[in-house]
């Protein structure tokens, strides 16, 4: 698995080196639950808008985008190569920022 997150490798050499690539795959799992709990927030947004679940969904949506921003900045931070994983990782970008929670009005 671990070079399958090495590989291919692009002109310049890896994009991520091994710790980097550790760190991804150890947010895999995290990521993946981040991103499914978005399912059931989102129908408390819509069903249920009283303060009380609104607070729990507004919380939740801060955990899960927290889950996203942590992970990318891990990886960037280890990353040997921050340029070439962000142009590589452009979708993570585009979540990270569409995504942002804002705080209700």
């Amino acid at each position: 698995m671990l070079r399958a997150a090495l590989s291919p490798t692009p002109p310049g050499g890896p994009v991520l080196n091994r710790r980097a690539a550790e760190a991804r795959l150890a947010f895999e799992v995290p990521g993946l639950v981040a991103a499914l709990a978005v399912i059931p927030v989102m129908i408390i947004e819509e069903r249920w808008a009283t303060d009380g679940w609104l607070w729990l969904a507004l919380t939740a949506n801060w955990c899960i985008w927290a889950v996203f921003f942590v992970e990318y900045v891990t990886i960037v931070g280890l990353a040997d190569r921050r340029l070439a994983y962000t142009r590589r990782a452009w979708l993570d970008v585009a979540i990270i920022v569409l995504s942002f929670p804002l705080l209700p009005h």
